[in-house]
């Protein structure tokens, strides 16, 4: 053990510093005594870290609390691997990729098109001698409890005319068919969810 030298302190804590044990990297190993209890059961050594050390605002001498170089107070290492836990950078999370939301297939309607129709007639009641510019045809059908109206498709071949009437009753006039015009009609029925299937088609001509 050596004496003390000017510039080492005189206490550390609790303890009074008695000489000099050592010196190192750390800096220097002390032998104190604690207060108010007498040597040499007392005596520990105590250690003060090198000049450069940072200093307690107070006293400008260490705390007695020795720290490896190259670490910090967590016991994480700054410089190298050994020895310490290096933490990594927080990674952010991952996002799951997110899916479009699937359009639900369009419902059909919640009932079914008319049953096709049971029959029709064609007539014509006007009477006429010899050619008739305006002979009416007039269409009949019984009425239909599923169906809301009718489809007559009219077909003059000889004034090229091919049309499609609807009508809501049981009975349609057609008024353009002259005398000797070859007609075919047809019909279907109709209601909110649909058409029947047409009916078997009627051709004939126009009456003189």
């Amino acid at each position: 053990m050596k004496a003390l030298q000017d510039g080492d302190p005189l206490r550390v804590g609790p303890y009074e510093l008695l000489g000099v044990l050592g010196a190192g990297g750390m800096g220097k190993v002390y032998l104190g005594r604690r207060d108010g209890v007498a040597p040499p059961n007392s005596a520990a050594p105590s250690t003060t870290p090198p000049s450069d050390a940072p200093t307690t605002p107070d006293s400008g001498t260490s705390t007695g609390t020795s720290k490896a170089p190259g670490r910090t107070s967590g016991g994480s290492s700054s410089g190298g691997s050994n020895g310490g836990t290096v933490s990594n950078p927080t990674q952010a999370p991952t996002q799951a990729p997110t899916q479009a939301p699937t359009q639900a297939p369009p419902q059909s309607p919640k009932g079914s098109p008319p049953a096709t129709m049971a029959g029709y007639g064609a007539h014509f009641y006007n009477s006429c001698v010899g050619y008739c510019a305006q002979m009416p045809l007039t269409m009949e059908w019984q009425k239909q409890s599923d169906a809301t109206s009718y489809d007559i498709q009219y077909n003059n071949q000889t004034k090229k005319i091919n049309t499609v009437y609807n009508a809501t009753g049981t009975s349609y006039v057609i008024n353009s068919p002259s005398s000797g015009d070859h007609i075919c009609v047809t019909m279907r029925a109709v209601n909110q969810y649909g058409v029947s299937a047409w009916q078997q088609t009627s051709c004939f001509d126009t009456p003189y």
